[in-house]
């Protein structure tokens, strides 16, 4: 009888400490913050199907970190979610073009950017 109560304290404790961690970690997902944008010809038309990276834009010395790449829809809009504040390149590629633009993400906010594909 004792190791069954042993065993409902240990699974009680446990459970309460994994709510506990998913509570942490729903609270540290609103503090990310995400990139929102558009990639368009430099008329302004949008360009569909395109490989949108966010890299984190590093110090002297340091490479870059890929967070992560998408490709735009047909309006050309893209979005990266769940991305810890700092300071981020949006590079974008369609055929042999390529851009870049620099974003500062804040804890809880969409930057959003337009990035001008010069073709």
């Amino acid at each position: 009888m004792r190791a069954r109560g042993q065993w409902i304290l240990f699974a009680a404790v446990a459970l309460g400490i994994s709510g506990m961690l998913s509570r942490i970690g729903a609270a540290d997902r609103t503090q990310l913050g995400s990139v929102e944008g558009r990639l368009v010809h430099s008329d302004g038309r949008p360009v569909p199907r395109a490989s949108i990276t966010l890299m984190t834009h590093p110090a002297p010395g340091q490479f870059p970190v890929l967070e992560g790449t998408e490709n735009t829809d047909a309006k050309g809009s893209f979005r990266f979610g769940g991305v810890p504040a700092g300071a981020y390149m949006v590079q974008a590629q369609w055929l042999s073009a390529t851009a870049a633009s620099n974003v500062s993400v804040a804890n809880g906010a969409t930057t959003r950017v337009t990035v001008v594909l010069q073709d």
